[in-house]
């Protein structure tokens, strides 16, 4: 299943330690081991094992283990993809090293999904020493079930870093310690164990060994701390498997303020173009979050098999930038792929926005504005009026919202103090609900205390005051993000898919 180098010295690329490209003629077996019955599966680059989240692991031998320990730095970067049962259990692991047994003492260094909440489909890389953690960051937003990722940790005597698929995590949040830390392997006291799909974390978040379900490739551990082009470099090396989606990623839709805006559109491998268009705008708090992250991601298969193509945007964020940039942004995505239609693809008279908790806010409103207000300096005579909305978990009525709290948010995002400040209301949807605006999907959690459901509630009740076509999903036991609050959610993720398709379906004209 796997050839495994152990290599030294140094030469014009960056050498490996040791390299598991999960494909091959046998050889190497004596630096690894398998435990459970895992599978090979297509992959990035070649072929990728598949781990059940029951007994599959990859466990390193004694003599890989004594290589790792002896690196105060170096670099550690694979491929993975990870199925979200994070509501049965605390995290998904990764790549451990460390403490063998569960009641030994806490000594450890794990890269994990998830952090014990439900919805919490974070990465985190943490160590932990004598039972207390002394460093941990995260990536700052949701990665997706399904979608294959590629991380590398390098740590430096100048600090320790994060790369997500060849990019630094420069928004990387830190839960405890700082960038400025230097810790590797050398600094995990008497590690035991070192494994790949199995491990933990700290005692009080996961005080079992807990297994992966998901998928690894391309493991490589460097005994150098790589360079930025370097690992871009091994990223741009592996490509999406067969089956996986036909995306063109990147693509500049604005230059603004010194900065270029991208995003990635994701294409159906069947039917002819031009496709019917849903964009996608990601949630944050108006802060944080990427095109590449978002809970409206996990819909991405059920839209392409559907017919749809599926653009996901970035947008400016707070508080580097104020209120109205992140929608004056999203009205100019809207502007561009109309422009840009016939080169890429796609029906310029067929296009939806979806927008999950600060983009459900957004794609309602630019769902309801008129089309001079808050427009920005893009594609004048093209309109940024679209034919369908749909918005989960999000504000809709910002005096109100903010009225029990909330100031930071409301003087780093919109640049007000006072939750009646007339500003606030020119940003709320429910202010310029109009008889033509397109119909509206709200999807809200009974137990949402993030966003409360009556803000899905008002804006519902306004538009069809107004005459307009709107349909409200209230999912039972459901909070923010429709994470499972209180019991099973109802209507289950699955109803909820089908109902947003059937939606998009209905109201774009596409067929079933």
């Amino acid at each position: 299943m796997a050839v495994w180098v152990l290599a030294g010295g140094v030469g014009a690329e960056p050498e490996p330690l040791l390299h598991l490209p999960f494909a091959g003629p046998g050889g190497g077996e004596g630096w690894v081991s398998w435990e459970g019955n895992p599978e090979t599966v297509p992959g990035p680059v070649g072929q990728a094992v598949a781990f059940d989240g029951r007994d599959d692991r990859l466990i390193f031998s004694p003599q890989a283990l004594a290589a790792m320990k002896e690196l105060g730095q170096g670099t550690i970067a694979f491929w993975f993809r990870f199925e979200d049962v994070l509501h049965r259990q605390a995290i998904l692991p990764l790549f451990y090293f460390g403490m063998a047994g569960e009641r030994d003492e806490h000594n450890l260094l794990v890269i994990e999904i998830g952090h014990r909440r439900p919805g919490n489909r974070k990465l985190y890389v943490t160590w932990v020493a004598e039972d207390r953690v002394v460093l941990c960051f995260d990536t700052g937003f949701n990665l997706e079930p399904g979608q294959w990722y590629h991380f590398a940790l390098v740590v430096s005597k100048q600090g320790n870093t994060g790369f997500l698929d060849g990019k630094e995590l420069v928004e990387r949040h830190y839960n405890f310690g700082h960038a400025g830390m230097r810790r590797f392997l050398a600094d995990v006291e008497s590690p035991q164990l070192a494994a790949l799909g199995y491990g933990k974390t700290a005692r009080g978040k996961s005080p079992r060994f807990l297994h992966l379900a998901g998928a690894l490739d391309e493991f490589y551990l460097f005994p150098d701390p790589l360079t930025e082009a370097e690992i871009a470099a091994l990223y741009a090396a592996g490509e999406p498997p067969p089956g996986s989606p036909q995306v063109v990623r990147d693509l500049v839709y604005r230059e603004a303020e010194g900065i270029q805006l991208k995003l990635d559109i994701y294409y159906p491998d069947s039917g002819v173009p031009p496709y019917p268009l849903v964009i996608y705008i990601h949630g944050g708090g108006w802060r944080s979050g990427s095109k590449s992250s978002g809970a409206g991601l996990r819909f991405l298969p059920q839209f392409l098999a559907a017919g749809f193509a599926l653009a996901s945007v970035d947008y400016r964020l707070a508080p580097q930038w104020q209120f109205p940039a992140m929608i004056e942004d999203v009205k100019c995505t809207i502007r561009f792929l109309r422009a840009q239609a016939g080169e890429l693809g796609l029906d310029p008279e067929r296009v939806g926005l979806l927008g999950t908790s600060a983009g459900g806010h957004l794609a309602a409103l630019a769902g309801v504005l008129p089309e001079e207000e808050f427009s920005p300096d893009c594609y004048p005579q093209v309109p940024a009026r679209v034919g369908a909305v749909a918005s989960f978990y999000g504000p809709t009525d910002l005096p109100r919202l903010f009225q029990e709290g909330g100031q930071r948010t409301l003087r780093r995002v919109f640049g007000v103090e006072d939750p009646q400040d007339p500003a606030l209301w020119a940003a709320s949807p429910v202010a310029w609900v109009s008889e033509d605006d397109p119909p509206f999907l709200l999807v809200h959690g009974t137990e949402d205390q993030v966003v409360p459901p009556e803000q899905s509630q008002v804006l519902a009740a306004a538009l069809r005051e107004a005459g307009v076509e709107v349909e409200l999903v209230l999912v039972e036991r459901a909070g923010h993000g429709l994470a499972p609050a209180g019991g099973t959610p109802v209507p289950s993720l699955d109803e909820v898919a089908q109902r947003l398709i059937s939606f998009f379906q209905a109201v774009l004209g596409i067929a079933p």
